[in-house]
């Protein structure tokens, strides 16, 4: 379940990218924070296949926060996530997980209408930059913190704190996933 506002959870590039990385992830038993979680999509199939004992997505829309706590109940893994409408990750206490990561919005334009929620991520990226930060203040010292970015966002190859461990090839744009500790 998806509602329009919502990043689409499939057959999206930076979704997949993302979830190839975090699916070869194990080990992390505690804490895992997704910033920007949408309708559940990656937090779920993490929570399906890992025995981390707690997960917790933020979204900013409240509607996609109700999308992901039916899908989790679906998908029987309600009882080890919580979803919470803020902004971002501010609701999210500082160095409170082992791994944060996020799939911001990447687009370089303003938010015009809630439709472009998922998409826009600001003229200068600010909302992607936010996000990707509130990653590294969520984590532990030492946690991990993964990232999409596209070439979209500024036409170029993009340089960003951690490194590049998956690239994939979208519709006319390179999709990143970026990997750092903290």
């Amino acid at each position: 379940m998806a509602p329009k506002t919502c990043f689409p959870p499939i057959h999206t590039i930076s979704t997949e990218a993302l979830l190839k990385v975090l699916g070869s992830l194990a080990g992390f038993k505690r804490v895992v924070v997704e910033i920007g979680c949408g309708p559940g999509s990656l937090l779920i199939a993490m929570a399906l296949s890992s025995d981390t004992e707690y997960f917790i997505g933020t979204d900013i829309s409240d509607e996609c926060i109700k999308a992901a706590r039916v899908n989790s109940i679906l998908n029987r893994v309600y009882s080890k996530t919580d979803f919470i409408v803020c902004d971002s990750g501010s609701c999210i206490r500082d160095n409170s997980a082992e791994l944060c990561y996020t799939n911001p919005p990447f687009l370089p334009y303003d938010l015009r209408d809630q439709l472009d929620l998922p998409f826009a991520g600001g003229r200068d990226l600010k909302t992607a930059i936010r996000m990707i930060r509130d990653c590294f203040r969520v984590s532990k010292r030492g946690g991990l913190v993964f990232y999409t970015l596209s070439d979209l966002s500024t036409g170029l190859r993009l340089k960003a704190r951690g490194r590049i461990i998956l690239e994939a090839s979208g519709l006319g744009d390179r999709v990143y996933v970026f990997a750092s500790r903290r």
